[in-house]
């Protein structure tokens, strides 16, 4: 495929194989490619794609690897079909153009029941749980009390694509006011940044529509198997991963640098900041776009940069953090594409996604 001799646009392309595909799971699977020959100028892209026919580019479903230059990589993808083809290639991009590796083919797995030892076989913590994987079918948008909900499917699973915003229960039953804060402590930036929520009301069983509910750890962390964490990562609590909570920030609305941020997971977390409140002072803001956290469900949480927060600080657009159910949360900010998973104590006040049943 030699295009000519030295550096230039008539350089050669690069020289890329594709490596064998394996963790193949119902919705996700591992592959990368080994560039040997970078073709005399430097490889500025390299990645695989994949289709469900055969001869797939970079016009079809594609991730990249975010190295760059030569040698062996290799990639977690997912967005896959439960027991399904697909063909793959390596792919490399230098300044004379693109090359492909050759091309294998693999299916995926038939699901096979939704416990943690079956859909994260490497992950002992989880081996016991019951995950929620339940397909958007094809649902974009969902309304609950009021408000209509973007939604994203991310490895077989279907998530709000934006933090809560209810003031009630899906019974109707309204959330008291003490257990309800506001981005930076202002009303007018719910629309774009949700509500945040107390540990109290995270650990409700209803404060999602029905047929939903606030995610557990390891259903965050079957989302993060999805994005590329390893089962020691996803086990570890603090900072873990590389590039993983960069798939999971919105490409605007952070302040800079945005770290690895992509959004390829289609997640698009928001930097909404927290509230703490403390037995001794006054509620104090932590940073609205600094940091946000998203609740799993109990009165601690998995963050993902909880403890950047400034309470002095008027900064916005560097953080996040949504709670879990089961007393983890996690936390993304700006200056790490990395995902923290911590404890936390029930006076913060923090995101919520929902997850479908």
């Amino acid at each position: 495929t030699s295009l000519g001799a030295g550096p230039g646009p008539n350089a050669p392309l690069a020289s890329v194989t594709t490596n064998s595909v394996s963790n193949i799971t119902s919705y996700t699977a591992l592959c990368g490619g080994n560039i040997t020959s970078d073709g005399g100028t430097a490889v500025v892209e390299r990645g695989v794609c994949w289709n469900t026919s055969t001869s797939p580019t970079i016009n079809d479903s594609r991730t990249y690897d975010f190295g760059g230059g030569t040698g062996s990589f290799d990639i977690n993808f997912s967005g896959l079909q439960v027991n399904t083809t697909y063909y793959v290639r390596a792919f490399a991009v230098n300044n004379t153009g693109i090359t492909y590796g050759n091309e294998l083919s693999f299916t995926t797995t038939a699901l096979n029941g939704a416990i943690g030892a079956n859909l994260l076989p490497d992950n002992g913590y989880c081996s016991n749980d019951t995950i929620s994987i339940s397909s958007c079918n094809g649902q974009t948008s969902l309304t609950y009390n009021g408000h209509d909900y973007d939604l994203v499917e991310i490895g077989g699973q279907c998530w709000f694509k934006e933090n809560l915003q209810s003031y009630n229960y899906n019974d109707g039953t309204s959330i008291v006011n003490s257990q309800i804060s506001y981005p930076s402590n202002d009303t007018n930036n719910v629309s774009t940044y949700g509500l945040l929520y107390s540990s109290v009301v995270a650990n409700q069983n209803n404060v999602c529509p029905t047929g939903w509910h606030v995610p557990t750890d390891c259903e965050w962390m079957y989302l993060e198997n999805t994005l590329g964490l390893t089962a020691i990562e996803q086990q570890a609590t603090g900072s873990r991963g590389s590039n993983q909570g960069g798939m999971l920030k919105s490409i605007n609305s952070w302040a800079a640098p945005n770290t690895w941020a992509t959004n390829n997971s289609g997640f698009s977390g928001m930097p909404s900041g927290l509230i703490q409140h403390s037995t001794v002072s006054l509620p104090f803001l932590a940073q609205i776009n600094y940091f946000n956290c998203f609740y799993l469900g109990l009165p601690y949480s998995n963050d993902l940069y909880y403890h950047s927060a400034n309470p002095q600080s008027s900064g916005l657009n560097s953080g996040n953090s949504w709670w879990a159910s089961d007393g983890y949360t996690r936390s993304l900010t700006n200056s790490s594409g990395q995902i923290e998973r911590s404890t936390s104590n029930g006076y913060n006040y923090k995101s919520i996604r929902c997850l479908k049943d």
